[in-house]
């Protein structure tokens, strides 16, 4: 949408009661209630939804007591997340020459390039999309280096002109986001049933949902959404048997 995914999320959102910027330090489900402990103090349900990508769960598998099944562990490993990072300019001045939501490619002649969308919806912005290693190391140089890679690449396909009116916004850094710990899953070699594994619930008490349980709309903000659907049927399911 225009307003971006924040205003659409926004919207889905409106009405109901969020608590944002509560970190879950530790979930107990040894209990008849799911405990989650958080910096603001214990909350506890009947049943939980746990969209958290699978990198989070490996790295932070010490937070459940009891401990997960193994199964679901091994599955979380055979759903690693790579790294895609985007950065925002402004751009200002005159470029009637370049047409709205046009797409280019920073260089052609070597793979550690970037794609830039220009002028999206017609605004005067240009998005930079990076991947894999490239999208690591500038991750890790940080944005102002992120910044000078596109704006040396973009130079080059449309002149050094447009250096002065290029502006950086805003970046992305999923890969040390301790939230994220990457941008989109994919499976291992040999893993793709392990999408299936990761989506089973434990205990009919903590069901998953996101984009890494979806088989066919897996890396898809759609299929994270209609993930969340299915979790949320059957979580209210599993509590009403409960009652």
């Amino acid at each position: 949408m225009r307003e971006g995914y924040g205003a659409l999320v926004a919207r889905f959102g409106a009405g109901i009661s969020i608590r944002l910027g509560t970190a879950v330090r530790g979930i107990d489900w040894s209990g008849r209630a799911v405990a989650l402990k958080t910096d603001a103090g214990t909350l506890r349900a009947k049943a939980i939804i746990l969209t958290v990508p699978p990198t989070v769960l490996t790295a932070e598998a010490s937070t459940y007591t009891p401990a997960l099944p193994a199964r679901k562990i091994a599955a979380a490993h055979g759903l690693t997340l790579g790294v895609d990072n985007k950065l925002f300019f402004s751009l200002s001045g005159n470029w009637g020459e370049i047409g709205a939501n046009w797409h280019v490619l920073g260089s052609t002649t070597r793979a550690q390039t970037a794609v830039y969308q220009l002028k999206p919806m017609g605004q005067p912005l240009v998005e930079m999309f990076t991947g894999g290693d490239l999208s690591r190391e500038l991750e890790r140089a940080g944005m102002t280096a992120m910044a000078a890679f596109g704006i040396d690449e973009l130079a080059g396909v449309f002149g050094n002109r447009i250096r002065a009116c290029l502006t950086p916004l805003v970046s992305s850094a999923w890969s040390s986001d301790a939230f994220a710990r990457g941008s989109y899953s994919y499976a291992l070699p040999g893993h793709a049933e392990d999408r299936a594994l990761w989506a089973e619930p434990v205990g009919e008490r903590i069901f998953f949902a996101g984009e890494a349980v979806s088989s066919h709309d897996f890396s898809t903000t759609h299929g994270a959404y209609l993930s969340g659907l299915e979790a949320a049927d059957r979580a209210a399911a599993a509590v009403s048997v409960t009652r």
